[in-house]
């Protein structure tokens, strides 16, 4: 039995279940008080969960619980591990955000499991502009920022050009001071080799030569973790990647848009334009067709909930239909406008 409670907390603990991970190893330690792998587990469990407080004092009771069974001090494993806890300052550097997360429930889950697992160093997801990818990486990272002793932080990289002004860009943020003649990739490993961080890269991939970089970032500090944003996967050993395609779309006008995610984003969206904005019977086949005619890109979805004050949804979805390349390209630029959306990005 024992053996077994603490196989299961060490899976919930691999799996980001926090709450199953502490019943097991409470569990475990009702019946051997002692036994400090499980408070160990307990620690990190509570900690993981958002209970610094509680991970403290656990040790604090372990502390107790040895000295007055066996006459002795906690071993230097889990001493470390209360000093970790104990000095670790979290900070959460990610930008504000500004609507509603609406959907992708399953990505959610699947990428916090994946930041959970101590063997994942890369995480990468991937997809066409516009599908969301930075948007899913910063929810996940901000409901992840309790994994991480010393934070999670955003690095935006769309605007930058070189491979060599990535180390101060990222030590910027970090708040790492880089000086002297030394190379700053050196002096920003050096900084980060054992900090346990999530470092959230977005928009990479017209950096060429990082997947070079991440590699050895990884090899050189193995407690960060880093998920990546990119329209192209970095094929490095050990990567895990999430293909990000659109939003899900009711198959034909008479399904309930309500339990489709990229209906749900039209009609939050379109509510922030007209407060009084629903869907009803009047609307509901129009809103179907605009998301199924740009596929559940939550970009296009949300460029064409914009227009809900000046037109219709049925008029919206024929000024897509009259002018798809308006949301071709990523949706991020279209070539020649429709006369409705001229401008309109």
């Amino acid at each position: 039995m024992l053996h077994t409670l603490h196989t299961l907390a060490e899976h919930h603990l691999g799996r980001g279940e926090y709450s199953q991970a502490i019943d097991s190893a409470t569990h475990l330690l009702t019946l051997e008080p002692w036994r400090e792998e499980a408070h160990r587990q307990l620690m990190m469990a509570q900690l993981r969960s958002g209970q610094r407080s509680a991970a403290l004092s656990q040790y604090k009771l372990c502390r107790q619980l040895l000295n007055d069974e066996l006459r002795v001090e906690p071993s230097p494993e889990t001493t470390a591990l209360f000093k970790r806890i104990r000095d670790a300052r979290p900070r959460i550097h990610l930008p504000a955000s500004t609507t509603p997360f609406v959907g992708r429930h399953h990505e959610l889950a699947y990428l916090l499991r994946l930041l959970a697992d101590p063997t994942c160093h890369l995480v990468t997801i991937s997809g066409t502009g516009g599908s969301g990818k930075t948007r899913l990486a910063l929810e996940t990272a901000a409901r992840a920022a309790d994994v991480f002793l010393h934070g999670v932080f955003f690095v935006p990289l769309a605007a930058v050009n070189s491979l060599e002004t990535i180390p101060g860009t990222v030590a910027e943020i970090l708040g790492a001071a880089l000086s002297g003649t030394a190379d700053p990739s050196d002096q920003l490993l050096t900084y980060l080799q054992d900090k346990e961080l999530l470092l959230v890269l977005d928009n990479l991939e017209h950096l060429s030569g990082m997947d070079a970089w991440v590699s050895r970032l990884i090899q050189a500090c193995p407690v960060v973790r880093l998920l990546v944003t990119s329209r192209e996967r970095l094929n490095l050993r050990g990567e895990r990647l999430l293909e990000l395609a659109g939003l899900t779309v009711p198959p034909t006008p008479d399904e309930v848009t309500g339990n489709y995610s990229a209906t749900q984003l039209f009609l939050n969206r379109a509510q922030m334009i007209l407060p009084d904005f629903v869907v009803n019977e009047g609307n509901q086949t129009a809103v179907t067709r605009i998301c199924q005619l740009v596929d559940g890109l939550p970009l296009a979805i949300e460029l064409a909930a914009a227009w809900v004050r000046q037109l219709t949804c049925a008029e919206i979805a024929d000024e897509i239909a009259y002018n798809l390349s308006f949301f071709s390209d990523d949706a991020k630029r279209c070539a020649r406008p429709a006369p409705q959306f001229a401008g309109c990005i």
